[in-house]
């Protein structure tokens, strides 16, 4: 079934060629606390992708930013002050190899 329709772009020209993936733990899982999260998290332009998990950690976001400089001041003005935020890991990628929009994939280097 058809869920709608996209456009693909090339994220570096919007600003948005370096991406992050963000493991975030909450200190407070009460209800409240996590939907207050999610509603900050995703009001966000730079997280493209957000997804609670079961176990650990209890989100998987992508974050896409300019550059390292620019992931560092999101992080540090936005994700750091989140409620309920209990601990943060950044990862870098160091290539994408698969994605399902053809635009996102890169090609290996050998």
């Amino acid at each position: 079934m058809i869920t709608g329709y996209h456009a693909d772009f090339a994220p570096s020209a919007v600003e948005r060629g370096f991406e992050v993936l963000v493991s975030i733990e909450l200190a407070d899982q009460s209800p409240d606390t996590t939907t207050r999260f999610e509603t900050e998290l995703t009001s966000h332009r730079e997280v493209i992708e957000a997804r609670r998990m079961f176990g650990s950690p209890d989100f998987e976001v992508v974050v896409a930013t300019r550059d390292l400089a620019a992931y560092e001041a999101f992080m540090r003005r936005t994700l750091l002050t989140l409620p309920g935020l209990g601990r943060l890991v950044s990862r870098f990628p160091m290539v994408l190899i698969k994605a399902d929009s053809p635009s996102r994939t890169r090609a290996r280097a050998i």
